[in-house]
């Protein structure tokens, strides 16, 4: 592993208190402000340890990366609300279970083994005091102190933001605590260094699992029941289960051609397809891995088909596909199915595979809801006051 690419403990730089000048709101969800500045890239905290991997940290975000972060501000709002209105809210015992497998998680993913463990550690360590050393330097001689950052700690991806926050806090205890802690891991336990690490007792990503469970929860509230047809679940499962590839083109809704593939019998269908359209085919394969699981790449894909084509022969046309999530400028669209190959053994569903496919289009179905509501919402009680913004709707 390339020793620039390493992860480290930083804590982050930006406060709060210069926020109390007067601020600029791009957007209101039921008239209470979105700030520009919480949609600037600027929404750490101060004193909080974050893992920050050197090469990947990005500039400041641009208009674009700023839409994307407003409409998830947006929609976040929309359904913190609508939780708040129905008085949602999943039990402590569920949230901390839900804490303690994240935790669990990210713990696996640091240290996948005994020597990982050991060998990350080791670095997240030196990186630790090696900022302690520079503070303690800096303190003394400010010059040689800066000196150090640049030669000690900017190839371990410390950048002057950083820097600048540890030097104006050079001398608070709490910080300076938190970087003493490095001398003593070896000693700690596995759940003393989980608290340190920020993967327990985190207030933030507490919170942020509480409004995952709570939004599951709203889903099962706005969309009680989503049912699938025996004819569905048996398409999936020949999309799934006995598909080697099939061969789609996308026609929007409005597209002048519909009408003469719509008028022609299936099996001519084929044969009247303007060159336009057949250079819009697209093949979706289904790859399976022997012995093993299905790897349902176009998991998406096969349950649109299963839901909107009533069949999976040559020549059909799918009913008009309403997308909740469309791209710019996208609209509504059918589904024209030009080939498909079966695999060469065909297998039968059992009634459990049969319930499995069945939950699976039932959970598909009412996620496709879900977002069709919370568009909805979000267009009825949003508003955007800077022009520049209003593709953030």
């Amino acid at each position: 592993m390339n020793f620039n690419a390493v992860v480290f403990i930083l804590i982050t730089a930006l406060g709060t208190c210069a926020q109390a000048q007067e601020r600029t709101v791009v957007a209101t969800v039921d008239s209470s402000p979105i700030y520009l500045d919480e949609i600037g890239g600027s929404g750490r905290r101060e004193g909080e340890i974050k893992f920050v991997d050197p090469k990947g940290a990005p500039g400041g975000p641009d208009i674009e990366s700023q839409i994307i972060l407003l409409r998830k501000r947006i929609k976040d709002e929309v359904l913190s609300r609508e939780i708040q209105k129905r008085a949602i809210a999943p039990s402590d015992d569920l949230v901390m279970r839900e804490v303690n497998a994240y935790a669990d998680q990210q713990w696996r993913l640091l240290f996948p083994s005994p020597e990982k463990k050991k060998e990350v550690l080791s670095r997240m360590q030196a990186t630790g005091l090696k900022i302690l050393e520079g503070l303690n330097i800096w303190r003394q001689d400010k010059e040689k102190g800066g000196k150090f950052a640049k030669k000690e700690l900017e190839p371990l991806g410390m950048n002057k933001e950083a820097w600048s926050f540890y030097t104006d806090h050079a001398r608070d205890p709490e910080i300076l605590s938190k970087l003493r802690k490095w001398e003593d891991i070896d000693k700690m336990s596995q759940t003393e260094i989980k608290e340190f690490l920020f993967l327990i007792k985190n207030e933030e990503h507490r919170e942020n699992i509480k409004f995952i469970l709570a939004k599951d929860m709203l889903k099962k509230s706005v969309i009680p029941e989503a049912l699938a047809s025996p004819e569905e679940t048996q398409r999936l499962h020949e999309l799934i289960d006995n598909t080697q590839w099939i061969d789609i083109i996308i026609i929007p809704e409005g597209d002048e051609e519909l009408t003469k593939l719509t008028g022609t019998p299936k099996k001519d269908r084929n044969s009247v397809l303007s060159d336009r359209l057949k250079s819009k085919k697209t093949r979706l394969p289904h790859s399976q891995i022997k012995d093993t699981k299905h790897n349902h790449t176009n998991l998406k894909e096969y349950m649109i088909l299963a839901t909107y084509a009533e069949s999976l022969e040559p020549g059909t046309l799918s009913t008009v596909v309403v997308w909740p999530q469309q791209e710019r400028g996208f609209s509504n669209f059918v589904i024209y199915i030009v080939d498909r190959k079966s695999n060469s053994e065909i297998i039968q569903a059992k009634d459990s595979r049969n319930i499995e496919l069945s939950h699976a289009l039932q959970k598909f179905k009412r996620n496709r809801g879900f977002l069709k509501w919370l568009n909805g919402e979000t267009q009825k009680r949003t508003k955007i006051l800077l022009p520049e913004y209003k593709e953030a709707l």
